[in-house]
């Protein structure tokens, strides 16, 4: 490489990315400035290039920091070992590392200190570049992703809205957080269950052990490999193999676990419909852990729920209660909606009997009420967006009714 400059701003376009402080705050050792002298004169010997003044103080600036100077140095080396003999780079190579070993002889406490504090900082890099890696690989975990997301969402629920009182913040936070938090982890762990690919589920039979009548059973979910067997008299065992492929494994919302951050199932049931046979096979691993989200891991402010924790062994509970308070809160909204209508009914009635040209006392004699069964789906929209647009609706046409009684009195 015929030019110092083509190398020098290639390195200082690198160095700069990586954010790179090039001037040096305290007067230099002097090791380091044997170091530079060193390092300019091998840099020269290496590339073929004799610098100017310009050069070297560019050269300085440019190799401020142990790791800058052995960066451009070894472009040097890369480029004097591509043009010359592995004999003559063995020579070279050995005369210039002896120089800089002899140089090490300058080092004082200060040097000792840089190198000390330097290392120090490497390794915690290192231990933070660890950490990071850890954190990613986390992550993408079936543990790792289901935690992140019901930190996404509990985050979005646990925020005061804009439109929200503070006193009624305050409230929601006190009554609703811990129904909330359970809705949201149920809802996370079983979106990412039904989210697994079932056609990825094996299951093998292996060979029949005739003297103690079992079959081994090997299973594959999701990842996880687990062995079980299934007793079979000697007299069905050939049958039962034969009709092996027919069995098909189902496997309940709620028989989950953990083993090794991954979901598997805690019990597989095998069924032949046509035949009215079931088998079922439980999980028994040492690695495997019960489904559990502990909500001081997700770094979230809430007082309600400090030291609280999801287990996923209670979820068909947690998951009626949930039902149960949504068909109470069902149940209250249209008694609300249906109340709402009545009040607006009377009250149009009322200002038709204060007519003073009703005088056969003329009133609206019914009104239509929502229906319980009313289903979702109208316009797609939830039962509570069809009922409030039903509400509207019914409204609407009490507000007719009246018009056309308080018009048509005579005058």
């Amino acid at each position: 490489m015929k030019n110092i400059k083509t190398i020098c701003l290639l390195t200082l376009l690198i160095f700069n990315g990586l954010n790179v402080v090039f001037a040096q705050k305290t007067q230099p050792t002097p090791y380091q400035k044997k170091q530079l002298e060193l390092s300019k004169k091998w840099f020269q010997i290496l590339s073929g290039y004799e610098m100017s003044m310009s050069d070297e103080v560019f050269y300085e600036q440019l190799t401020a920091g142990k790791e800058a100077n052995d960066f451009v140095l070894g472009l040097a080396i890369l480029n004097y070992a591509m043009y010359n003999s592995k004999s003559q780079c063995e020579k070279t190579f050995t005369k210039m590392n002896n120089e800089f070993k002899q140089a090490e002889k300058l080092k004082n406490a200060t040097d000792f200190r840089l190198e000390k504090e330097a290392k120090a900082r490497k390794e915690q890099a290192e231990k933070e570049r660890k950490l990071r890696a850890e954190q990613e690989a986390y992550a993408k975990t079936d543990v790792g992703s289901i935690q992140k997301n019901i930190k996404s969402e509990f985050e979005k629920w646990n925020q005061k809205g804009e439109f929200e009182k503070e006193i009624d913040y305050t409230e929601r936070l006190k009554n609703q957080s811990r129904t909330a938090f359970d809705s949201i982890c149920l809802e996370k762990i079983k979106t990412k269950i039904n989210g697994l690919y079932s056609y990825y589920w094996t299951k093998e039979l292996s060979i029949y052990n005739s003297e103690k009548e079992f079959f081994p059973v090997l299973f594959k979910t999701n990842g996880v490999e687990w062995q079980s067997k299934i007793n079979i008299p000697i007299s069905q065992a050939e049958n039962f193999k034969n009709n092996w492929s027919n069995l098909e494994m189902k496997i309940d919302d709620y028989d989950w676990c953990f083993v090794e951050n991954s979901l598997c199932p805690t019990l597989i049931v095998l069924e032949n419909n046509s035949e009215n046979s079931m088998y079922k096979f439980s999980l028994n691993l040492q690695s495997q852990s019960e489904i559990l989200y502990y909500f001081n891991d997700l770094e979230i402010d809430n007082f309600y729920l400090k030291d609280y924790i999801f287990k996923f062994s209670n979820a068909k509970v947690i998951a009626e209660q949930i039902e149960k308070e949504k068909q109470r809160k069902d149940s209250l909204e249209l008694v609300t909606f249906n109340q709402q209508l009545n009040s607006i009914f009377n009250d149009y009635n009322n200002q038709l009997l204060q007519n003073p040209y009703n005088v056969g006392q003329k009133v609206m004699s019914n009104f239509k009420k929502i229906d319980s069964d009313l289903e979702k789906g109208y316009y797609d929209k939830s039962i509570s967006e069809t009922r409030q647009e039903k509400f509207n609706e019914y409204k609407s046409e009490i507000e007719r009714k009246f018009t056309n009684l308080n018009n048509n009195f005579e005058r």
